[in-house]
Formats: structure tokens, C-alpha cells, sequence
């Protein structure tokens, strides 16, 4: 494990597109699901490479994904806007600028890493490399440039498992690619103190907005109930936790779209879950 500075840079659109079209998630569990990406991207320089990402900078157009910002802000990652047009995304173009301009005026970052993994950024990559700096790339297996891997080398490169967010190296999803076992959603192990907490928060969100508007809009529940009902743990440590109610089907999640087109998730308790109406029995209601 080695000891240093790293920058992060993320092509968000890159994630969440290939999450959608490559992998099958819907709409609206793939924005959750590529934030819970970068919230274990960031551990895993920490933790598995011993590197400090001082820089950490997502790039989209964010009015394509306008709840997206507040929770990378509570991750404490950046957001730079590009603007798209159909069919064309910039941010391979301003990521690339930006990997160019940290090597010009950071010298004291010593690697380079990129959550994104296509050819579009072998250019750059090859730049980084003539400077003798480290570029490191995580992505997708289905996704990563074979290019790409034969320039930087196989220290270089990670994958993330689009079952469990993780991000391994190849010999550790070949060891972890094991078939799932069916379960049934409304049953299995009784919830823990924290789940309990998470889904009587959404209840009561649901109790105080759903009179109005149907639904709870969910970036602003993770970041404003979820955490009051939840405050010693981390943004990504809430996502986890809601996360399991949404694979127990407590929580239902869908999307829907604002007057401009932009996407955004909003969820309902689902009442018709026993354990939500054993809750609702032990509470008499009252939440």
C-alpha cells in the first residue's frame, strides 16, 4: 500500500449510463445506485491504495440530475456543470482538461484516478503517462477500454461489481462472481435498530408530504429526515441502510420528471409489507 495524494474525478453520466444500458437498472434506482459507486470509490483509494483524494470532482450535466449535486456535496465531492445537447456529452472532453491542468499546477498529487473507463479518455491517459505520473481508471468490465488496460497495466485498472458497488481488481470479481440465491423480499432477518429508525423516518415522510405530492422526493429525505433520524452515520452509511429497505420491499422507489425533463426518484412505504403494518400496530400509528 503505498502513501500519498490522489485526485478523483468522476464522469457521472458514464456510471449512470452504463448502470441503465449495459446492466439493466432502472431509471430510478441507477442515480442512487452510481452515488453509492462513488461514496465506495472513495474508500477504496483511502483504504485499499493508503491514497488521500484531496481533489474530488464529478462532472455531468447537472441539470439532467438536479438532486445529485446536495448529496455528493455531503460526500464532500465537487460538482463541475458542463452542458449537453442530444446525444452528446461533454464531460469526457472537460475531464480530460481538468486530469491536464491538476499535472500542470499540482505537483504534489502523485496519482491520477478516473471512475470512468472508455476509449474517449486514452488520449489524456497517454499524456499522463509521458508526464511519469500514475493514471488509474475504475470501471465496469463490460465497460473498460481493452486499450486502456494495455497502456496503464493491470495495477492500474479496477472494476466495479454492478451487484454490490464494490470496487475490485479482476482476480477478486472472478472469486466473487457467485450465483445469487433467491429470497423472499418480505421476509428474512428481522430489522436492526438503524433500519428501524431509517423506515420510521420514511414513514413520517411519507405521513407529512404524501397528502400533497403522492410521493417523498428522496434527495431531499436522504439528506434532511434520514439524516436527523440518523445523524452519527455517514451519508453513504444512510444510503446503505435505506438501500436495504428498498431490496426488502418496505420501500418503493420510481421516477419521475420535472417540467424541463430532468429526471428525479421519489418513493412510497409500501403499506402492504407485514413488517410495515407490524410497525404501524407496535406504534399505534404514531411515529
Amino acid at each position: 500500500m503505498e502513501h500519498g495524494l490522489a485526485a478523483l474525478l468522476i464522469d457521472f453520466d458514464n456510471i449512470y449510463v452504463s448502470l441503465v444500458n449495459d446492466y439493466g437498472y432502472l431509471r430510478s434506482k441507477a442515480q442512487g445506485k452510481t452515488i453509492l459507486i462513488i461514496g465506495k470509490a472513495l474508500l477504496h483509494v483511502e483504504n485499499e491504495l493508503g491514497l488521500t483524494p484531496i481533489i474530488r470532482e464529478a462532472i455531468a450535466d447537472w441539470s439532467m440530475y438536479p438532486d445529485v449535486p446536495n448529496e455528493l456535496y455531503t460526500m464532500g465531492v465537487r460538482v463541475a456543470h458542463i452542458k449537453s445537447t442530444v446525444g452528446k456529452n461533454s464531460a469526457d472532453i472537460e475531464l480530460s482538461l481538468r486530469l491536464q491542468e491538476i499535472m500542470l499546477t499540482r505537483p504534489d498529487i502523485d496519482v491520477l484516478i478516473v471512475l470512468a473507463g472508455d476509449r474517449d479518455y486514452l488520449p489524456v491517459a497517454q499524456r499522463v503517462h509521458e508526464k511519469g505520473k500514475r493514471i488509474v481508471f475504475c470501471s465496469f468490465k463490460r465497460c473498460l477500454s481493452g486499450d486502456i488496460k494495455m497502456l496503464v497495466g493491470k495495477n492500474n485498472y479496477w472494476f466495479i461489481n454492478p451487484d454490490t458497488n464494490e470496487i475490485v481488481s479482476d482476480e477478486e470479481k472472478k472469486k466473487k462472481a457467485r450465483p445469487k440465491k433467491p429470497r423472499n423480499k418480505t421476509t428474512g432477518p428481522e430489522l436492526d435498530e438503524n433500519s428501524k429508525k431509517a423506515l420510521r423516518a420514511a414513514i413520517k415522510a411519507e405521513k407529512e408530504y404524501g397528502p400533497k405530492f403522492g410521493s417523498v422526493r428522496l434527495s431531499g429525505f436522504l439528506v434532511d429526515k434520514l439524516a436527523k433520524a440518523l445523524p452519527e452515520k455517514s451519508h453513504l452509511e444512510r444510503k446503505d441502510i435505506f438501500s436495504q429497505l428498498v431490496d426488502r420491499d418496505l420501500i418503493r422507489l420510481k421516477t419521475e420528471s420535472d417540467r424541463h425533463g430532468a429526471d428525479f426518484t421519489v418513493f412510497n412505504v409500501n403499506k402492504k409489507n407485514p413488517v410495515v403494518r407490524d410497525m404501524g400496530k407496535k406504534k399505534k400509528g404514531k411515529l
